[in-house]
């Protein structure tokens, strides 16, 4: 597969500084509708991390962000998220910022089995193995804006519209979550 020049300094950036282990496989999709672009997703290993977990993050094709996630055996139905969160920021033309939430369409859940509802984009510093990730990457192709993607079931949704961003990390902390887009 062939990578862009923003892709491919996007991926050696990540490479050089989250300590990705070789192999890093790539997961290319073309989404239903009548736009028939493709979306690169990355998934590899990060020492030092689960030996179960992985990290997914999109390879920016149609925007200057960069989405990273990370899960335990679904790294297809993430990397998936991942391209729908970038093509739904090529159809709105819009800039997302940190704490944004997007809805998935009701057919995703019902594709990947999942109880994700939306994705609520954070700083990447949420995670202890990204800490040294900047939310902003300066390549030789431009800026590129890196956000952590965490998935929200229905409840943690309705929680988060009804009570705000604080109750729900509350939740978070009182129920266990960790930060898997399982």
């Amino acid at each position: 597969m062939k990578l862009n020049e923003l892709q491919a300094q996007v991926l050696a950036y990540l490479f050089e500084n989250l300590s990705l282990e070789d192999p890093v496989d790539t997961l290319d999709f073309t989404l239903s509708g009548e736009f028939t672009g493709r979306y690169i997703c990355i998934e590899a290993k990060v020492q030092g991390t689960e030996t179960d977990s992985s990290l997914v993050a999109n390879l920016p094709s149609y925007s200057n962000t960069v989405f990273i996630t990370f899960t335990r055996g679904r790294a297809r139905q993430a990397a998936l998220i991942l391209a729908n969160l970038e093509d739904y920021l090529r159809e709105t033309q819009r800039a997302l910022a940190e704490g944004d939430v997007v809805v998935l369409p009701a057919c995703q859940a019902d594709l990947d089995h999942s109880s994700l509802h939306a994705v609520m984009l954070m700083n990447t510093r949420v995670s202890p193995e990204l800490q040294d990730l900047s939310g902003v990457l300066t390549l030789r192709s431009g800026a590129v804006n890196v956000f952590y993607a965490l998935g929200l079931d229905q409840q943690e949704y309705e929680c988060l519209k009804a009570q705000g961003f604080d109750t729900l990390m509350d939740q978070f902390v009182e129920s266990g979550k960790d930060l898997y887009m399982n």
